[in-house]
């Protein structure tokens, strides 16, 4: 029987496996500013009732623990791939599409449903680094 610790991190990594290449190109970017986190948090809501009570998310910090988690354990299973540079360090994604698929199948999910809820990411993260732009914080 899987954790659902597992099944989270199945499940994150599915959704950002189906943002759009501009974002997944941004995604330090996108974890130093806390707004992938904001953006799972919104998109909590259309998620499974399982992922929202395991998903832990620190108002005062503004990130989750949960999250910092799945990417830990994305680069010991060499799922990300991390690039040091003049410029610092940047992490990429490096999920296939069969990999994806193996996930999907075992969360139990469709490629139409994980790709709405990497729309549905994909979204709150543009909304939220909008509106950070706006508030001058970015």
């Amino acid at each position: 029987m899987r954790q659902p610790t597992e099944i989270f991190f199945d499940l994150v990594m599915v959704c950002l496996h189906f943002l759009p290449d501009e974002i997944k190109n941004k995604l330090t970017f996108y974890l130093d500013y806390n707004i992938l986190d904001g953006a799972f948090l919104k998109t909590c809501s259309e998620l499974p009732p399982w992922f929202a009570a395991e998903f832990c998310y620190d108002p005062l910090y503004g990130q989750s623990e949960n999250l910092r988690y799945c990417f830990r354990l994305a680069y010991r299973k060499l799922f990300l791939k991390r690039t040091i540079d003049i410029m610092g360090t940047k992490i990429s994604l490096e999920i296939t599409d069969e990999l994806c698929g193996r996930f999907m199948q075992e969360i139990g999910i469709t490629r139409e449903q994980a790709e709405e809820w990497g729309t549905m990411l994909k979204e709150n993260i543009n909304e939220i680094e909008t509106n950070m732009r706006k508030r001058r914080r970015l």
